[in-house]
């Protein structure tokens, strides 16, 4: 772009990884978002004017990296992360995908628990069963740690050998002492 002084127009995807996912041999349905970005001119002095090459480069990776966590942000909700979970499940067994599907219908109850939970806090999920529930809230919410508590190992162990278990999500066959979170969830409570 340089040599032809030619301008670069900035171009950001998301959701192509969730559809041909690294891992999985199978296409996955869901949205893509494709968002077109401000031209940059030979002359533009924040990516390219008097920069070298790998200057311009590592401008942009910045630019793409802010802008890509900002793009996530509006693009990952409950809805769309509904089939992320759910493809989680589906090969566990017919039990397990009918009960998945039963919890994700019910997504709608754990947006209005958790949307005004601020950036930050700690979440018990006791009885949290085979984790569907638990994972759609931290695939959902981010910033907030989760322990997810059931007592059945089964139930612990197929949950924590799903291939989406973020690192902000915990499964634990111990109960916590409910005193160290900020929120508490019982799924018996639905």
């Amino acid at each position: 772009a340089d040599k032809l002084g030619v301008d670069i127009l900035p171009i950001i995807t998301h959701g192509i990884g969730d559809m041909f996912p690294k891992h999985d041999t199978c296409i996955h349905k869901g949205d893509v978002t494709v968002t077109i970005r401000q031209r940059v001119s030979p002359d533009n002095e924040k990516f390219r004017k008097g920069k070298t090459s790998l200057e311009t480069a590592r401008a942009f990776r910045q630019y793409y990296i802010t802008e890509f966590a900002k793009l996530k942000e509006t693009c990952e909700t409950p809805e769309y992360l509904h089939d992320i979970v759910y493809h989680n499940y589906i090969y566990k067994g017919s039990r397990v995908e009918g009960r998945c599907k039963a919890k994700l219908g019910i997504k709608q109850y754990i947006v209005e628990k958790f949307e005004n939970i601020p950036d930050g806090s700690t979440v018990l999920y006791k009885n949290c069963g085979n984790g569907e529930l638990s994972l759609l809230t931290a695939l959902w919410k981010k910033h907030i740690h989760i322990t997810a508590y059931d007592p059945d190992v089964d139930s612990i162990d197929l949950a924590s050998h799903c291939f989406s278990v973020p690192e902000n999500l915990q499964y634990t066959t111990e109960l916590p002492d409910e005193s160290a979170f900020d929120v508490i969830f019982d799924e018996k409570d639905m």
